[in-house]
């Protein structure tokens, strides 16, 4: 298969590459430029999937500091990348989602139907707005596509930078650091904001179904867990790495979103058997990345 992908060398999909085989066209950005556009006329027409994964995004931090670049290089990316399958015309688009996408005051399991449904968590909504521009792009204008809605991912390849990393990242740093210096460590908001997560290498195995299947069109989340709390993720990331100190929580502000569990009823429709890895296990699968990249 010819697979074209944007973000080829990002947290994602560097993965997929490792894990799965295909004739993969994942150009870097001095090659290809999804923000100017400069590069796309080098792209092949008519690939077997096109995967867009590349996006301008971070954690809390970088959400505060530089809303104009995930505002307007988002948007230019998802004109560039839609101006590439209406003209390339691929055979099938997978688009890369996000649970930022559900409305920021909803409660209990949220499933695919309540995207777009109400406004989005303030500190995400400029990211989240291009991810529904995305989707209703493609409900509109393509015959073949799949929308992926991911949890927070983790694992191999994880964004470990704090300004840039998702929470799992950004809680191993911040612990692994403090076990390293022999402090307690302080981490943002109460701890008490529910999360679903989701192994990165489980995420890959969801993309390589829905481009090698005939599966329906539609957005589809994906994840593993019923929901966790951060508090419950610090303290398990801290059993993995040794920690003995002291876990500080900070300001509610900080929180985000206080529920954020996805339900998975439609994905486990199409694809029952996927792989499932629970956190404990993903982290010790990804033990050795974290503690080469985390000082």
């Amino acid at each position: 298969m010819k697979i074209v992908l944007t973000g080829g060398s990002g947290f994602l999909l560097s993965n997929l590459q490792q894990d799965y085989s295909a004739n993969y066209i994942a150009p870097r950005s001095s090659e290809v430029n999804w923000i100017t556009g400069e590069g796309i006329g080098t792209l092949p027409d008519q690939p077997d999937v096109f995967v867009h994964s590349a996006a301008i995004y971070g954690g809390l931090v970088f959400n505060q500091q530089y809303p104009e670049r995930i505002l307007l290089d988002n948007m230019r990316m998802s004109i560039n990348a839609f101006d590439y399958i209406l003209t390339a015309k691929p055979k099938k688009v997978i688009i890369i989602g996000s649970a930022c996408s559900y409305p920021g005051n909803a409660t209990g399991q949220l499933s695919e139907d309540m995207i777009g449904s109400g406004r989005m968590e303030h500190t995400v909504e400029l990211y989240a707005m291009n991810k529904l521009w995305q989707l209703a792009a493609s409900e509109r204008l393509l015959s073949d596509w799949t929308h992926l809605v991911l949890a927070n991912m983790y694992g191999p390849n994880d964004h470990l930078n704090l300004e840039k990393a998702h929470v799992v990242g950004a809680l191993m740093k911040k612990i692994s650091n403090a076990k390293r210096e022999g402090t307690d460590v302080q981490l943002l908001g109460t701890g008490k904001a529910m999360r679903s997560l989701v192994y990165v290498k489980d995420v890959c195995a969801v993309i390589n179904q829905f481009a090698t299947q005939d599966l329906p069109n539609g957005a589809y989340n994906v994840g593993y867990d019923n929901g966790i709390s951060i508090k419950e993720m610090a303290e398990t990331i801290a059993d993995v790495v040794g920690f003995k100190g002291q876990i500080l929580w900070g300001d509610p502000k900080d929180n985000g979103a206080m529920v954020k569990i996805l339900d998975y009823t439609k994905l486990e429709n199409v694809y029952p058997n996927r792989p499932k890895t629970n956190l404990i296990t993903g982290l010790n699968a990804s033990k050795e990345y974290y503690n080469g990249q985390g000082n």
